[in-house]
């Protein structure tokens, strides 16, 4: 492989750059934390297309100035297949998709980045991913335009990378000498930049990428998240089976590795599984169930084998329909011959689908118990199934205490005509919950203002607020950001409207067709979930509001990851203080499910955050009678630790 020198010393070594102007170039770099290559560009000290011309040259591909880019066209439809949540932190354009061979071509700053390649393949779901090169302010500024409608974009550039006089000595910037000159000139339009690119290398350096186990999993949690966002009734549907496989994993006392590999079989045991088309160990019903269960069956193994996972990953997928009693296939596995991953995801994924997806009275919690129980030591392993209703409840045990927790719950819809959501409202009382309905956003307010409101369940079509505008009106009010808010339309939504929906901070997003069971079935989780949250944060009365619980701990007992994911999935709002060994304090401000702030000695921000996530020994307590600061931190809480723990790994590697 091609070692070069650094880039600072190249473009000194061809004239393009003084000394002074590196020198000058590093000291910024040192403190803005940026590339230097875009450095220079931003200093006015080398033009846009001359380092574009000397990236493109040193690595081989093509690529495209912000004047061009700002010329482009693109369909709706690309863009749709990287969401903007992923796009953005990461400066990821798509820019043409060759649907007859699924291919899809994009835009990076670091094109040669065999893992940003991977996850964009896993994401948009295509065959290849060609990627382009162009400098990430530009990229950043496209995405504002194409994604954000922000016609001003690219106006905000200013002068950038126009590259001027320099400001030391007005040393001229020199041009290329003929020998030079890139292998790969610029190409003049957007047609032959996508022509006759070269194919990423990626062989040569598949599983180069060395990351943490748990990085690993919030990385597939993104991924297959994001995917299945398409998916309808499914959203979330892997996430769901991966967490009540942990659970399980450990109820059953297996080891740390074996927990991790079911773990990451959860997350892949769909994958590219047609849409519509979820075939379990419970609704195989007559041979044509079979046929099919068999035909998609092994789809997820095929995908995965070819890729460096622990062997023990293709077992358990390939082992999901074999039967406790010996009546599955492929291999007519018995008992315990059946690798127990597969015996946990087998429950697991039928449990899901029954809730998700039946339309019947089978959905009610009582029904869908009876029959899994009447599977065990049939389909399934009996003490998986045995584990599973120690997490959920049992066939004869539910009632009472799920009656408890409903009557503890009150939603509110907020539905202007009040009667379109009438058999979902329905459901719901004769479920036991108290509910609400408001006729527009102005009595939504009024009605959180004299009434303890759990959940919140609103049209899209809203007045005189929208929808989304009196969602983003909830969660960033402190005395409401905790308040559970979902979605509800009749009609088949926009894609954009679905994405600013979530980006307001909903839970979820329910449209055409509105099946109430399923609906009903998944508002039963959230409640639970939120009970169990706050058990785990130690609430001393479970009627209390969780925004006031005190809680203090132990960063051996509960690493700070676990802590701010706990904190921000519960939606909580309060300063977290953690303290290590040596007497050293930082702070973490958590509000309506997102770090917003963090401060460490002078630090501010995502520096300050990154320096605590190190910590690993020492204490922590949550205050939440505190006023928060200005919001410093952007990103989500998934990225931002991700980040964390990519700085992490490098410095760990030597490369910081």
């Amino acid at each position: 492989m091609t070692t070069f020198p650094p880039i600072g010393q190249f473009l000194l070594d061809l004239g393009l750059i003084s000394r002074e102007q590196l020198e000058v170039a590093l000291q910024h770099q040192h403190k803005r934390k940026e590339r230097l290559g875009e450095l220079l560009v931003t200093l006015n000290y080398i033009s846009e297309v001359d380092m574009l011309k000397v990236l493109a040259d040193r690595y081989k591909i093509h690529y495209m100035t912000s004047d061009k880019l700002a010329q482009l066209s693109i369909p709706r439809s690309v863009l749709d297949m990287i969401p903007l949540q992923y796009a953005e932190p990461r400066a990821v354009l798509p820019i043409l998709y060759d649907k007859k061979n699924s291919i899809l071509s994009i835009l990076a700053s670091n094109p040669t980045d065999l893992k940003l390649i991977k996850e964009v393949q896993l994401l948009a779901q295509c065959n290849e991913v060609k990627a382009y090169l162009a400098l990430r302010p530009a990229i950043l500024a496209a995405i504002k335009y194409f994604y954000r409608s922000d016609d001003q974009a690219f106006t905000t550039l200013g002068d950038w990378g126009k590259g001027k006089e320099s400001v030391i000595g007005k040393h001229p910037k020199p041009m290329l000498r003929k020998s030079q000159v890139p292998a790969h000139p610029p190409e003049d339009n957007q047609a032959s930049i996508l022509e006759d690119v070269r194919v990423m290398a990626d062989k040569e350096a598949a599983g180069s990428q060395i990351i943490s186990d748990s990085v690993f999993i919030e990385l597939l949690n993104i991924l297959i998240s994001l995917i299945e966002l398409r998916k309808d009734n499914f959203r979330g549907h892997s996430a769901s089976v991966a967490n009540f496989a942990k659970q399980i994993a450990e109820k059953l006392k297996l080891g740390k590795k074996e927990t991790f590999l079911v773990v990451i079989a959860a997350y892949l045991h769909d994958l590219g599984k047609k849409e519509g088309v979820h075939p379990t160990l419970a609704n195989i019903r007559n041979a044509d169930d079979f046929q099919q269960a068999k035909k998609y069956a092994h789809t997820p193994v095929r995908l995965v084998e070819n890729v460096n996972f622990p062997r023990q990953i293709p077992a358990i997928l390939g082992s999901m329909f074999e039967r406790w009693d010996g009546k599955g296939f492929p291999e007519k596995l018995k008992e315990k011959e059946i690798p127990i991953g597969s015996r946990i995801l087998a429950l697991l994924d039928a449990y899901e689908d029954l809730v998700r997806t039946a339309e019947s009275e089978e959905t009610k919690v009582g029904n869908i118990l009876n029959k899994i129980s009447s599977l065990q030591g049939k389909a399934f392993d009996p003490d998986v199934v045995s584990a599973l209703f120690d997490i959920v409840g049992r066939p004869d045990d539910s009632t009472q205490e799920s009656i408890e927790l409903r009557q503890r719950q009150t939603v509110m819809f907020v539905d202007t005509q009040g009667t379109q959501f009438t058999p979902l409202i329905g459901r719901l009382k004769d479920a036991g919950y108290r509910v609400l309905v408001a006729r527009d956003t102005d009595t939504a307010i009024s009605t959180l203002k004299n009434n303890e409101v759990s959940m919140i369940l609103s049209e899209v079509n809203a007045q005189p607020l929208t929808g989304v505008q009196f969602c983003q009106a909830v969660k960033t009010n402190p005395n409401y950001s905790e308040i559970y808010f979902l979605f509800l339309s009749n009609e088949d939504e926009d894609p954009r409207i679905i994405t600013e929906g979530f980006d307001a901070g909903a839970e979820d997003f329910y449209t055409h067709p509105l099946r109430p069971e399923v609906i009903l079935a998944k508002i039963k989780r959230l409640f639970l979930q939120m009970e169990q949250r706050v058990s785990a944060l130690g609430a001393k009365n479970e009627q209390a509001p969780v925004n006031r619980a005190a809680v203090s701990g132990s960063l051996e007992d509960l690493a700070l990851p676990d802590l701010v994911q706990l904190l921000t999935n519960g939606r909580k709002t309060g300063m977290l203080v953690v303290q290590n060994g040596e007497g050293e304090e930082g702070r973490i401000f958590v509000t309506g499910g997102m770090v917003i702030n963090s401060s460490y000695k002078d630090l501010e921000g995502e520096e300050a955050f990154y320096q605590l996530l190190r910590w690993n020994s020492g204490t922590f307590s949550l205050e939440t009678s505190v006023t928060l600061p200005e919001q410093k931190i952007m990103t989500s809480p998934e990225n931002l630790m991700l980040e964390g723990f990519r700085l992490m790994d490098e410095e760990a590697a030597g490369k910081i």
